[in-house]
């Protein structure tokens, strides 16, 4: 089972997932994987940092700034591109379900998780993942064009959707996709 969400930026995908999450873990259900949480100071947008669903661990992803690998704006940070890939392979390995926000451009730059992603998306396991909109790269655009467009109108009642949908799953009792 794989669920894709995609919708522009600040629409809701990481809190979708992050409640999803919450759900999930309250079920007693192993819950594994990243999001991807804005940092911001005086009300700008200044980079990203990456937040370990099952250890707590965040550390930052990108910045505003020089250096590189770059996207866009943002200088890429081998803390947070280490433990995305930790997050995720321990996901694979221990999890019943992995989390992935998001398959994007910032998360497909550094090839060794592009990899990573790559095997979540193969993998059996089941996999809630939030993706870029826009994003033309060969691992996020099939992922795209399945993914549940989020808005306004849907994303609180796909919390519950959502949560349900991987429960049966994880339970054995999968019925029909969304």
């Amino acid at each position: 089972m794989k669920i894709f969400v995609t919708g522009p930026p600040g629409i809701g995908k990481t809190t979708l997932l992050a409640r999803v999450a919450d759900r999930l873990k309250a079920a007693g259900v192993r819950v594994g994987g990243f999001i991807t949480l804005e940092v911001r100071e005086g009300g700008r947008r200044i980079g990203f940092d990456v937040f370990d669903l099952m250890t707590g661990a965040q550390a930052p992803l990108a910045r505003v700034g020089k250096g590189k690998p770059r996207v866009g704006r943002y200088a890429l940070k081998e803390d947070g591109l280490v433990l995305s890939r930790v997050s995720l392979l321990r996901a694979l390995r221990e999890d019943d379900v992995v989390l992935l926000d998001e398959i994007g451009p910032m998360e497909l730059k550094d090839e060794p998780l592009a990899a990573t992603i790559e095997a979540a998306l193969e993998s059996e396991k089941p996999l809630v993942a939030s993706v870029h909109a826009k994003s033309a790269h060969p691992l996020a655009a099939p992922a795209r064009k399945t993914a549940i467009r989020l808005n306004e109108e849907n994303r609180d009642a796909l919390v519950n959707a959502l949560s349900e949908k991987v429960l049966e799953v994880v339970r054995g009792s999968a019925k029909e996709d969304l």
